[in-house]
């Protein structure tokens, strides 16, 4: 079954137009929650906190969203 993997970074949506195969809706959020640390590393925020959101279609329309909230509280001043 073909699946979509929209994602938000932060600062924005970037919509999947070519989708991926996956034989059922668990290895499509398996691959969706994979997808988090990913799109979190490349996006470190210079912020004190982002929220990253994967959003899994179908042909059907929207499946499951997944999301991976980043916050940096500082404990102590930097050096």
């Amino acid at each position: 079954m073909q699946y979509y993997f929209d994602t938000f970074d932060g600062d924005g949506w970037m919509i999947d137009s070519e989708g991926l195969d996956f034989l059922d809706d668990n290895e499509a959020l398996q691959n969706a929650h994979a997808a988090l640390p990913d799109i979190a590393h490349d996006q470190i925020p210079g912020e004190s906190q982002r929220m990253m959101i994967v959003r899994v279609r179908d042909g059907d329309g929207p499946l499951v969203e997944t999301t991976l909230d980043l916050r940096t509280v500082w404990l102590r001043a930097s050096q």
